[in-house]
């Protein structure tokens, strides 16, 4: 007996991703109409049509539970808790990444304080070489709190300042479509989650790139003299 979508399931998953009946028409392959008809209860969709509608959703992370509800599927989230699956989720950045393409962005914590967490920074620094390899832009844009100078991926990051009363008290990267929400409080430090879903990786980029607008270039030296000096 094959599975079927609700009228109440359908809006909710369209809800979750943020599509509009236009969307799912065309990622469904199925008319505006017969979607709207289903929605509203107006009539019964043929089960080849429902198949779809239930496909499209699916195929976007979207899993149908009990009492016509709707909820992201579990394996589009991924816990990384303590030093040695940080360096597991630098894999994932990386092969993710490779696979995917798309760049990386992070604001929040230190860089000091990112690094003290890795076993072996040199590979996480390969690995993003190996990322930046053929690319005219850099790889990654960093936004730092104003003053931080600890800047250890020049060869394929751009930093910037963000203000100290614009920086947030919690860090967060966005890489291709996946997003990971960083602390480092905690009786395992760092702990990640990583949200496997465009729609929010969309959301955060946005949030960043607002952020990014408020930034300015980091102030790394300034004449004295005839001389340059660290500050």
């Amino acid at each position: 007996m094959s599975v079927k979508i609700s009228s109440a399931q359908l809006r909710g998953a369209r809800g979750l991703l943020n599509w509009s009946r236009a969307d799912l028409a065309k990622k469904a392959n199925v008319s505006e109409q017969s979607i709207h008809r289903f929605e509203n209860d107006a009539s019964e969709a043929e089960t080849r049509t429902q198949q779809k509608l239930l496909r499209a959703p699916n195929e976007s992370g979207i899993e149908l539970i009990e009492k016509d509800g709707v909820q992201f599927k579990a394996r589009d989230v991924e816990i990384f808790e303590g030093a040695t699956r940080f360096e597991e989720f630098s894999l994932l950045i990386h092969d993710h990444i490779k696979k995917n393409g798309g760049d990386i962005c992070r604001i929040g914590a230190a860089a000091k304080e990112t690094y003290r967490y890795r076993k072996d920074p040199s590979l996480h620094q390969g690995l993003m070489r190996d990322l930046q390899k053929g690319r005219t832009k850099p790889l990654m844009r960093l936004l730092l709190e104003e003053g931080d100078t600890f800047m250890p991926a020049t060869d394929y990051a751009e930093y910037r300042w963000l203000k100290k009363e614009y920086f947030p008290a919690t860090a967060f990267f966005v890489f291709g479509a996946c997003v990971a929400l960083f602390s480092f409080d905690g009786a395992k430090p760092p702990f990640v989650i990583v949200l496997k879903s465009a729609i929010f990786a969309e959301a955060y980029r946005r949030s960043f790139d607002f952020a990014w607008q408020q930034s300015k270039p980091p102030v790394l030296a300034k004449p004295i003299g005839s001389k340059w000096q660290k500050i």
